[in-house]
């Protein structure tokens, strides 16, 4: 059983790469479930409508009102709605920039182009993963209170969840630069050498955020299950079925996700 618990109260747990349902429950009121490479419909539900499906469609529905919608190996413009004024969208594979364009500013998510690598979630207060820029690496999910992931700064890494309770991974010990939570779960994180996120179970389940050797995700199937984030050369997501599942993000070559 390869499952990621998160440290509070109920049932969260993503289950990677086992036969029969694969799942996480984020422990909140509702069915909150991510199928991936099963027979039925692969999506996440985040409560009420909104969904990611995986198959079919292949859209990420934001829940809120007008069409947000992320769309991935269909014909025509692959590009994230946001539902607000202005134009959202993430462009992936097309020749123009590959950027997430207009939360209130400028706000953008360039992956695998020259310059500051940054999302800017489009609240009030500063919300913005920074992946691999000079300055302080950290993702505030913009709901009430802290809720932050430091990547690479001195000091403590801790991502809360912005639930009940403390949910934190705390560095392991003084001077280790690497975070850890009960048994060996453990996320490197803006180190010199491998940065790797561990999910506790016997094979190797890592990822890599910006190092200069290869930056993966591997979800700890049997097959290869990776993400590859801006690095040159091969650029995949494989999400552990029968056949290529691969997001290219920023490379030259075509980018796309293959569900088939």
């Amino acid at each position: 059983t390869k499952c990621l618990y998160l440290g509070v109260t109920g049932n969260k747990c993503l289950y990677l790469g086992v036969k029969g349902t694969k799942y996480m429950y984020l422990g909140v009121t509702g069915t909150k479930c991510l199928y991936l490479g099963v027979i039925e419909t692969k999506c996440l539900y985040l409560g009420g409508t909104k969904c990611l499906y995986l198959g079919e469609t292949k859209c990420l529905y934001l829940g809120v009102t007008g069409t947000k919608c992320l769309y991935l190996g269909v014909t025509g413009t692959k590009c994230l709605y946001l539902g607000v004024t202005e134009t959202k969208c993430l462009y992936l594979g097309v020749t123009e920039t590959k950027c997430l364009l207009y939360l209130g500013g400028t706000k953008c998510l360039y992956l695998g182009v020259t310059g500051t690598k940054c999302l800017y979630l489009g609240f009030k207060e500063t919300k913005c993963l920074y992946l691999g820029a000079t300055e302080t690496k950290c993702l505030y999910l913009g709901v009430t209170g802290t809720k932050c992931l430091y990547l690479g700064v001195i000091g403590t890494k801790c991502l809360y969840l912005g639930v009940t309770g403390t949910k934190c991974l705390y560095p392991c010990g003084a001077g280790t630069k690497f975070l850890c939570a009960t048994g060996t779960k453990c996320l490197y994180l803006g180190v010199t050498g491998t940065k790797c996120l561990y999910l506790g179970a016997i094979e190797t389940k890592c990822l890599y955020l910006g190092a200069i050797e290869t930056k993966c995700l591997y979800l700890g199937a049997i097959e290869t299950k990776c993400l590859c984030l801006g690095v040159t050369g091969t650029k995949c997501l494989y999400l552990g079925v029968t056949g290529t599942k691969c997001l290219y993000l920023g490379a030259t070559e075509t980018k796309y996700l293959y569900l088939d």
